[in-house]
């Protein structure tokens, strides 16, 4: 694949991001707080992990954390998933770099050493989560 066609991927994938990004909070816009958490509440959950061992990976409670944040409720987002809030604010910036094609592209080690690296943050956490899940959080905002 050339670069510009890589380029040209990544800013329409990009826009594209952005445009779920937007048209998922009009759609919990619309339907407000109650209605939102009622559709989320009667989904079955989809990880395998936690299907298979009862065990929350990184993942886990993620779409709950997002509309707790879209609503503003902070605290609650945070006793979800610890890491909803740079996922949920690190989106859009990433989305729109990389719909105006700012978004620098690593070299390929460099990437592969990124994917390791969040790999190993991804993999550290779904271990300490189990250890945080008793806890309660004291941040005010």
């Amino acid at each position: 694949m050339s670069s510009s066609s890589k380029s040209s991927l990544l800013v329409w994938s990009g826009r594209l991001l952005l445009l779920l990004f937007v048209a998922s909070g009009a759609s919990l816009h619309l339907l407000g707080r109650e209605q939102a958490f009622s559709i989320l509440d009667a989904l079955p959950p989809v990880c395998p992990l936690r299907m298979w061992t009862g065990m929350k990976c990184s993942f886990c409670g993620m779409t709950h954390a997002f509309v707790h944040l879209f609503f503003g409720e902070w605290q609650e987002a945070f006793r979800q998933n610890l890491l909803s809030l740079p996922l949920f604010s690190g989106m859009p910036v990433v989305s729109a770099l990389a719909a105006t094609g700012r978004l620098p592209i690593p070299s390929w080690n460099r990437a592969r050493g990124l994917a390791w690296a969040g790999l190993a943050v991804l993999a550290l956490y779904t271990v300490v989560r189990p250890l945080t899940e008793n806890l309660t959080f004291y941040i005010s905002f």
